[in-house]
Parts: structure tokens; sequence; C-alpha cells
């Protein structure tokens, strides 16, 4: 599937660059089909094709993620992920040309790129809560800094107990220190 994307807010004049992250589940659950792990793109302006994908996209395995990493959050929300942002960024190489399919545009509400929702901030116990006042779904866009390597779990959850999200399991993410 595929969604069109008006982009042109985000491009400045001269030279741009376009970045994909792949999620690849690599199983069937409620929420994901299986399929061959991929991307395909193309930029467009004027009715002109600008970029596109294809063996000369650059590509590389984002080694920053644990590959492989399958801890169950739970059937709803699948896997969690280990995220650091201190090792060492995998090469790029030319992307290998897999199956071609005829991607479908998708028949559900598109992508949305600007999806920020308000946040009220509260701190307890040195925990930081962040409530976006009601129930959302999709990735959670995250920007830290910290001056020092720190471990930051990232829980998330409906319910409150004790001033804190009841949660099963959580998401670690390494800043690197700048």
């Amino acid at each position: 599937m595929y969604d069109e994307i008006d982009v042109t807010k985000y491009c400045a004049n001269g030279e741009n660059e376009l970045c994909v992250q792949v999620w690849h589940l690599g199983e069937d659950t409620q929420t994901y089909i299986d399929d061959t792990a991929g991307v395909w793109f193309e930029a467009e302006s004027c009715g002109k094709v600008l970029a596109y994908s294809g063996e000369n996209t650059q590509s590389r395995v984002m080694n920053e993620y644990r590959n492989g990493y399958c801890k169950v959050v739970t059937s709803q929300l699948e896997y969690s992920f280990l995220y650091n942002n201190t090792v060492v960024k995998g090469e790029y190489n030319k992307s290998k040309i897999i199956e071609k399919k005829v991607p479908k545009k998708r028949t559900v509400k598109p992508l949305c790129l600007d999806g920020r929702l308000p946040v009220s901030y509260s701190t307890q116990n040195g925990v930081l809560r962040a409530d976006m006042g009601k129930e959302v779904a999709g990735f959670a866009d995250l920007h830290f800094f910290s001056p020092v390597r720190q471990k930051i779990t990232f829980t998330y959850g409906e319910h409150i107990q004790d001033g804190c999200v009841r949660a099963k399991s959580s998401t670690e993410i390494f800043p690197s220190s700048l």
C-alpha cells in the first residue's frame, strides 16, 4: 500500500534529503500482515519525478535498533524494541531489488506527517509523565537530548496507578551523549 503525501512544507530551497525508516515485524499479528520487507517511493513536483526507489537507492540495516529483539508487549501492541543511538551507524550500500509488486493506494485515512498533539507534562518521584489527553494510535516520535549517556525507559498505556503508567513492558532508548 502507499499514501500520497504533500511534503512541500518540509522542503527547503536547494537540496533536500529524503530518509525513510522501514519497520518490518516479520510475522502476522492482529494489526500487521507479514510480507516481504522493502520500501517503494517516488517524489515528484509539477508532474515530474525527481527521485524514486531503485537499485541505486542507498540503504542499510539500522543497527541502532537491536534487530531480532522480540519482546511481546501485548497481542494488540506487538513487539517492543531496543534503540541505542551511541552505536556506530552501519554502512550504506546499493539496495537490492526484490519481487516487483505493483503497489496499491491505501483506501483508509492517509498517513499524517504532522500529527503532533498537545501534551501536558507532570513529574512525580523522578518520573516525567506526558499525557496526550485522549487515546491515540501510531508511532511515538520522541526527541531527547542528554549531555551524558543514560538509559531512558519509555512506557505507554492508558491507566495511571500511583502516579505512573501501569506497564508490563517498555522500550529502552539510549540517547547519544553530545
